[in-house]
């Protein structure tokens, strides 16, 4: 009982500065902060919520159905919008609010997190230095699907944290994180993948080696996440014909081809950036392709759509882009590591990323050593491949598609969570749940 209120004490505090923080940043914060935009929520997100709300339906602003994403965060922008008119505060306000309540969230989830594995300074440590690293201040001002996915993803984590607790109720734990597994994809499709994460963890972590036990864990995940997720393919099927999270790939294949022209496509609003002549010639040779197939032999053919190589499919993108790499397989090569490296401080705009790239080496300074110290004490084993599991996967999706730090950052919240074994031993909370 003391352990219980200990924790439930120290988690209001923490919600309470974290609103602080937050709340401060976006009164004091520039205009330049504040009034940056969101290309995706003015166009998409924004649009089909406002239409929602109208009694529209789920549709895009020309009355398409909107069907290219999964709704949960339109469903949750909506709701924030409506609750703001009942409220009568400006649409605008309510997001911000949102906003500001989420990331505490977020940020208590990690609270949590880390004191299971550590002890209270050091959940303290992490969670302030989670509310006040620049990049994720830098999702407050715009309705970004990543603040609601930092919470279903981080509570999805807690949740199966605890069902590979040796005292915990596992198969109810485990059930709870594949549904906030599921709420996380139907934010961020993103989020699918993690399936194979989740269960490779599972499988490693559970503490039996008979095999039965181990594919219960991962059926009842499962299950939590398919009953969450199949009501929206559903609504796919029933529209298309196709059972399905996504009905077409667009957006998967424009962020391929962002992710392989950004050096040289400036959009207007994004900046050049140095390469090497031999890694700029590599990307500058597929943008005719990409951008202007209309004008080369047989381009329409080859390219366009229903063609041997169309490029609106992501398969024939990495089919195009593997044939060029085996032809200079030295300058794939360096391209493949500009695009590793990027993936952890690249911007849209490709400004401020030496600032950026200071921060992350800021942090790895930290994070590293930790990670080296947890392999080696073999303690904590749990934390440690949750946080890196997760990270490998966001790093490999970052590196293949456009390699932005935006989408490594609810990674680098779970690698924050490893830094106090620097300090810290193992915490007697988890000795007492016998975690392996």
């Amino acid at each position: 009982m003391h352990h219980y209120r200990l924790h439930t004490y120290h988690s209001v505090w923490v919600f309470v500065l974290a609103l602080t923080v937050f709340s401060g940043f976006l009164a004091f914060a520039p205009d330049l902060v504040r009034n940056k935009p969101c290309g995706d929520c003015e166009t998409w997100y924004i649009p089909v919520a406002e239409n929602i709300l109208s009694g529209k339906g789920l549709v895009t602003r020309n009355g398409k159905h909107a069907l290219d994403r999964p709704p949960g965060h339109v469903l949750i922008l909506a709701t924030t919008m409506n609750l703001g008119d009942l409220a009568g505060v400006s649409r605008n306000t309510a997001i911000l609010a949102f906003n500001v309540i989420a990331l505490s969230v977020s940020t208590v989830l990690l609270f949590v997190i880390t004191f299971k594995f550590w002890d209270i300074r050091s959940a303290w440590v992490i969670s302030i230095l989670w509310m006040s690293s620049p990049f994720v201040l830098w999702f407050l001002n715009q309705p970004y699907t990543e603040v609601p996915f930092f919470c279903t993803l981080y509570a999805s984590v807690l949740c199966l944290i605890y069902s590979l607790s040796g005292r915990a109720k596992k198969l109810p734990l485990v059930f709870l994180a594949g549904i906030l597994l599921g709420l996380s994809t139907l934010i961020r499709p993103i989020g699918i993948g993690l399936i194979v994460v989740f269960g490779i963890i599972i499988w490693l972590q559970a503490d039996n080696s008979q095999l039965k036990p181990k594919l219960m864990l991962i059926g009842f995940f499962l299950i939590g996440l398919f009953i969450t997720v199949t009501p929206w393919a559903t609504y796919i099927k029933y529209h298309t014909g196709k059972f399905t999270l996504q009905p077409n790939h667009v957006h998967a294949a424009r962020s391929l081809i962002e992710g392989l022209t950004f050096g040289t496509q400036k959009k207007g609003y994004r900046i050049g950036i140095p390469l090497r002549p031999d890694v700029k010639a590599f990307i500058e040779e597929m943008e005719p392709i990409f951008f202007h197939y209309q004008t080369l032999p047989d381009g329409p053919k080859l390219y366009g759509p229903g063609g041997s190589y169309d490029i609106q499919k992501p398969g024939n993108i990495v089919r195009i882009v593997l044939t060029k790499g085996l032809d200079k397989p030295i300058v794939f090569m360096r391209f493949a590591l500009l695009k590793l490296t990027r993936a952890w401080y690249g911007t849209d705009s490709n400004r401020y990323e030496r600032i950026a790239s200071y921060l992350q080496f800021v942090y790895f300074l930290a994070i590293i050593p930790a990670i080296v110290l947890i392999l080696y004490r073999r303690e904590n084993r749990l934390l440690a491949r949750i946080a890196i599991g997760i990270s490998l996967y966001f790093w490999l999706l970052a590196s293949i598609f456009t390699p932005l730090v935006r989408y490594m950052i609810p990674a680098l919240g779970l690698l924050f969570t490893l830094i106090p074994a620097l300090w810290a031993t193992k915490s007697s909370n988890l000795r007492r749940t016998r975690t392996p």
